[in-house]
């Protein structure tokens, strides 16, 4: 998943606390950064899409990667509106 999103095969994840209701992951490969949830069993909660949500309009604006399974419709469409091209959803 990272690969297809264009990172090297080294990187470092590191878990961010800072999201409480999904496991977050911030991803770095020296060259390029992301935000990643694989959350299998759960869908992604409303309190990480208005934390990614807020940290987008203070310009911020990370790269997110998640599980499309994990997303209704509505988070989906949200996501997509307010990070654009910094969201990927597979």
């Amino acid at each position: 998943m990272l690969l297809k999103n264009g990172f090297q095969l080294h990187y470092t994840r590191t878990r961010r606390d800072d999201f409480a209701d999904n496991t977050v992951y911030d991803v770095s490969d020296g060259r390029r950064r992301a935000l990643v949830c694989l959350a299998w069993h759960e869908n992604i909660q409303d309190s990480t899409i208005k934390k990614l949500r807020d940290q987008s309009e203070t310009g911020e604006r990370p790269f997110f990667i998640c599980l499309e399974r994990g997303l209704t419709t509505t988070a989906k469409w949200n996501l997509k509106h307010f990070l654009g091209n910094h969201f990927n959803a597979f």
